[in-house]
């Protein structure tokens, strides 16, 4: 759907591919109903790179999570996207839309991942081609993994636990 900025992220691979950085593919996880997913695709001349998957869930969707190298979150509006968290988790760098609440809370620039302005072609793009440096991706990879653990659910229970005490149970 628009909202998730499909097109924006489109553009600025349409960018790198135009700058002769060709050597990546793109998944977009989802349904694509109405074909406006197809029609970007076509209006950004990226056939054959991108492959919109349909829903997934369960082992197809983990293993499709594990099969990435970088997770992408263009959206133009998301209050929070715990998908990110999930990617984060998994030890995917992150490039996340400044519109998703998942990128104040779990992203450190330039550390773990990228938080980009997704209307910005030029800088998106930019973002995205640094993870043609395989040292920068492991290292993100790392810091990624790390967050995700930092802010799992068995890391940040006693912490949760103890706000509620003292603000529900007197």
């Amino acid at each position: 759907v628009p909202r998730k900025g499909a097109d924006l992220l489109l553009a600025a691979l349409a960018k790198l591919k135009d700058d002769g950085f060709t050597n990546w593919r793109l998944r977009l996880l989802g349904e694509d109903c109405d074909g406006w997913g197809k029609m970007q695709i076509l209006q950004h001349r990226l056939e054959g790179r991108v492959e919109i998957t349909g829903h997934l869930s369960g082992t197809a969707l983990w293993e499709t999570f594990a099969d990435a190298d970088v997770f992408v979150l263009a959206t133009r509006q998301d209050s929070y996207a715990a998908v990110v968290h999930e990617a984060a988790c998994l030890g995917l760098p992150m490039v996340v839309s400044r519109h998703a609440g998942a990128a104040e809370a779990l992203l450190e620039d330039g550390v773990n991942g990228f938080i980009v302005e997704p209307e910005d072609t030029l800088a998106f793009a930019k973002c995205l081609g640094c993870f043609a440096d395989p040292i920068l991706l492991q290292r993100m990879s790392v810091a990624a993994r790390q967050t995700g653990e930092q802010f799992s659910a068995h890391a940040r229970a006693e912490a949760v636990w103890s706000w509620m005490h003292e603000h529900f149970i007197r």
